[in-house]
């Protein structure tokens, strides 16, 4: 299915589990009182724009530029994060939401966030104050 995936394998492993393990942190983080709220903001419109925004900017710093390598890295992170078909439609869900304001912003501050964890080593949390209290900044 992905076979220009496995042509790349280190590379690719590496940015899966960069990306995956950055974001679990923020997300088992923003599971800490586990409630309701947290369930729903996990998979609206700001946490997928900034899941997909964080996963962009990865892409982008390691000079991945095909939208169909793209799209099949996007998958298997969801699906790492969400489980095997949830992170797929999560995948779906959000090109569909990719014009939509709220998305844009999660978007762009999934960006800002992985791109400032690069410059100073310091991992920015604004998904898991989003995911604990609606916060979005």
């Amino acid at each position: 299915m992905f076979g220009f995936l496995k042509k790349k394998k280190k590379k690719t492993a590496a940015i899966i589990t960069i990306a995956v393990e950055l974001l679990q942190i923020q997300i088992s983080m923003g599971d800490a009182e586990d409630n309701h709220s947290f369930k729903v903001r996990l998979t609206d419109k700001y946490s997928r724009g900034y899941i997909v925004g964080f996963c962009d900017a990865i892409f982008q710093s390691a000079g991945i530029q095909d939208d169909a390598e793209e799209t099949a890295l996007l998958e298997v992170i969801h699906t790492a994060l969400f489980g095997e078909g949830t992170g797929a439609k999560i995948v779906e869900q959000s090109y569909q939401d990719k014009e939509k304001e709220t998305f844009t912003k999660g978007l762009m501050k999934g960006g800002q966030d992985l791109v400032e964890y690069s410059r100073n080593g310091t991992p920015r949390m604004s998904l898991t104050r989003y995911l604990l209290n609606g916060e979005i900044q």
